[in-house]
């Protein structure tokens, strides 16, 4: 399950720049985001309990988002049961999956050209979206990469040769986006 390194590895909230920006569907990144690390496997549902706790905190407030600040997060079934009332009442739409990872990837695109995470992190990132969605054409790019990576297999500068092919691919698709 979730382990401190791999939050680590995924940015913190903080780190992510645009926390409180809306996305293309209204949702906050925030959120988005949360709901990609959990919909990869990242994050437990208890994150969403930190996250209404987060909200009533900025000055947000509904019954159901106070039921869902008090819960323990051990039961997945009740916090997801909560965490729709809670979005229902603030009047936040739920995440479609797949427009929510692609946004993910943008922003962990981002971080890899901002240099908050390293290229590497950043592509097994983006590849587990990859996988998750089943190859989107939207992806694609960070599939036909990894073709290059064969290139400098066993050059001295093997790894500084592969981190650049990715920061040059995050370029692209940050342009792109």
């Amino acid at each position: 399950m979730k382990s401190e390194s791999k939050n680590d590895m995924i940015g913190r909230k903080e780190d992510m720049g645009d926390k409180n920006l809306n996305d293309s569907s209204g949702v906050e990144v925030e959120l988005t985001d949360l709901f990609a690390q959990f919909w990869l496997r990242h994050s437990l549902p208890s994150a969403f309990v930190d996250w209404a706790v987060q909200e009533l905190v900025r000055g947000k407030d509904s019954p159901n988002l106070r039921i869902l600040a008090g819960l323990s997060g051990d039961d997945r079934s009740e916090v997801m049961l909560y965490l729709e009332r809670a979005l229902q009442e603030l009047k936040v739409k739920w995440p479609e999956h797949r427009s929510c990872l692609l946004q993910y990837c943008r922003r962990v695109a981002r971080r890899i050209v901002a240099g908050k995470i390293t290229p590497g992190e950043g592509y097994n990132l983006i590849y587990e979206v990859i996988l998750e969605l089943e190859y989107p054409r939207e992806l694609r790019g960070w599939l036909e990469i990894e073709m290059d990576f064969y290139r400098f297999e066993g050059a001295d500068d093997e790894t500084k040769q592969v981190e650049l092919i990715i920061v040059e691919e995050a370029k692209r698709f940050v342009v792109k986006s």
